[in-house]
């Protein structure tokens, strides 16, 4: 991969954590309540893995 890609990733889930608020998160007390945080979870999910892929892609290898 290339350092682009890495960069994009890395802007875009910074982005996505700063403007997702933690206090979405609601008492999962019904049906509705516990898919939005099941749905909130997995959104969070993805937004660590851009972070992830994209410090793991910005990383210089030594191959010659």
């Amino acid at each position: 991969m290339n350092q682009q890609s890495a960069s994009v990733k890395i802007f875009w889930g910074i982005l996505l954590l700063f403007l997702t608020p933690v206090f979405l998160f609601v008492r999962p007390i019904t049906k509705t309540a516990v898919v939005r945080d099941l749905l909130l979870v997995i959104w969070w999910a993805f937004i660590l893995w851009l972070l992830i892929t994209g410090k793991k892609e910005s990383r210089p290898t030594d191959s010659k």
